[in-house]
């Protein structure tokens, strides 16, 4: 039996572990995006000898540990790379940290399946030009601003279209080119970059991509139409040169017709929680007595009594399972305020005593409490990651078993409304992996520790049940998923 109970928990704890610790599952197939553009376009890519595309163009590089040889071909002129593979520390290092005794197994993990090696994922390459060639003048195709994170991509692609149609005597440098370092600006579907920020990457684009122009939009949907309005920006002076507005029916959109459930669907996919967090944290359970004999009120505070078998083992790690709403990660450098009504899905058991109040103290309580929550969230967002503020109402089943000494137990459980109130700041390890830091307090009826006092003490109760309440202070380890919008980071790949 006990051979059965070690076996189960190094199961759960070793999926949990990859999961939310290492790298591998972060990965397609074992393999890495890579971007690779030439100045000149039109250049014949080469890996390790075998032709892969034609800039501009992403390829898909195999992880592991061997190093790879890039080569590019443009005409009569030659250049070769080495693709140097280096340790992922963090996602492969820093992330299996999050269980010490799994660290081991999910680090070889990562090396047996590749995932913890990366290259290089930006190339830019130069050729030299011929007279003509250098006449050409440089759009660069910015991130299409909107409010369907999932829309950018083939809107950025009808935008591209569009340029080289009315700008045909230009090159026009694709989005799926240089998103990654519009993101690093701070550029992307929903904000741009303060003002320093945008002449840093004005000149980046300069000079990696020899622009002269940035072709920015913004996009609404008005009577099942999609509006684009369009601005070709003069990197030289940093000023609009022309504007163009843009017209297309919805259906013209593979992603509306793609995604037409989920717009029918309405804002339903919000109240969807989207992060799965396992607590460590500690628990302390209050009860809030009054002895009507001297109306003195007096709280008391209970002492944490292990758990039996699996569940008491698992505790001493992970003590609750809050599945809750989170937003996705940013590398924005701004700081801003937001407000949202978000949802929380809540399960956590723990045993305990109140050895200073006397008609209890040779009493153990066992409490298991599952519920779902609602309620408004205020939280201050940065890059730093996101301190927020929850006023949440609770809709919980909550049960307390009670066993004295004598052979006498008893169960109260109700399914009852209560408040909580959780504190914390969340930051993202990447993007999916996150680390909350927390306090929280959660109301309980006093009316059902009412009954468990009266149901121990019988006649002898002198006591009056005034408060009951839970609090949690501590660190969760969650896992964010995409519900409704996928991840900034993503939508590219």
């Amino acid at each position: 039996m006990a051979l059965k109970f070690y076996l189960i928990q190094f199961l759960f704890l070793f999926f949990l572990g990859l999961i939310t610790g290492c790298a591998t599952i972060d990965q397609d197939e074992g393999q890495q995006r890579v971007s690779i553009y030439s100045d000149p376009v039109g250049a014949d890519i080469f890996l390790d000898g075998k032709k892969v595309g034609t800039t501009p163009a992403v390829i898909f590089v195999d992880r592991n540990r061997k190093n790879k040889k890039l080569q590019l071909i443009y005409k009569n002129q030659k250049k070769e790379y080495e693709l140097d593979a280096n340790f992922r520390w963090r996602a492969s290092g820093l992330g299996n940290l999050m269980f010490l005794h799994l660290y081991p197994i999910a680090l070889v993990t990562d090396l047996v399946s590749g995932s913890a090696w990366e290259v290089k994922s930006n190339f830019f390459v130069k050729f030299k030009r011929t007279e003509q060639e250098n006449e050409q003048e440089v759009i660069v195709i910015a991130p299409p601003q909107g409010q369907r994170e999932y829309w950018a991509p083939e809107i950025a692609e009808n935008m591209r279209r569009f340029a080289s149609k009315k700008y045909s005597n230009k090159r026009i440098v694709p989005l799926f080119m240089t998103y990654d370092m519009f993101r690093d600006f701070n550029y992307d579907y929903h904000e741009r970059p303060i003002l320093d920020r945008q002449s840093a990457l004005h000149r980046e684009l300069k000079k990696l991509f020899t622009a002269d122009y940035l072709l920015e939009s913004f996009y609404e949907i008005h009577e099942q139409r999609l509006n684009i309005y369009a601005e070709l920006i003069d990197l030289k002076n940093n000023e609009a040169k022309l504007q163009h507005n843009i017209s297309l029916p919805l259906n013209d959109l593979k992603i509306f017709r793609a995604t037409l459930w989920r717009e029918k669907a309405g804002k339903f996919f919000n109240l969807i929680p989207n992060n799965i967090a396992f607590q460590a944290a500690s628990r302390n359970q209050y009860l809030t007595l009054t002895n009507p004999a001297t109306a003195q009120s007096i709280e008391y505070q209970a002492e944490n009594i292990p758990l039996d078998g699996f569940l008491g083992e698992t505790s001493r790690i992970l003590n609750a399972i809050n599945i809750n709403f989170l937003d996705p990660p940013t590398s924005r450098r701004s700081t801003r305020y937001e407000f949202y009504f978000v949802p929380a899905l809540i399960f956590s058991t723990s045993k305990y005593k109140y050895e200073h109040i006397n008609l209890l103290n040779d009493v153990e309580f066992q409490n298991i409490s599952i519920g779902g929550a609602y309620g408004p969230q205020w939280s201050l967002r940065s890059n730093w990651g996101k301190t927020f503020l929850e006023f949440l109402m609770a809709l919980s089943y909550n049960d307390v078993r009670w066993k004295a000494p004598g052979n006498r137990h008893g169960q109260v459980n109700k399914v009852r409304t209560n408040a909580q109130i959780r504190l914390g700041h969340t930051v993202f390890i990447n993007d999916h992996l996150n680390i909350t830091f927390f306090t929280q307090s959660n109301s309980q009826d006093p009316n059902d520790w009412q009954q468990v006092i009266d149901d121990i003490a019988g006649f002898n109760n002198s006591y009056y049940v005034e408060s009951s309440s839970r609090a949690f202070s501590g660190v969760s380890l969650g896992y964010y998923f995409p519900v409704f919008e996928n991840p900034v980071g993503k939508i590219y790949e």
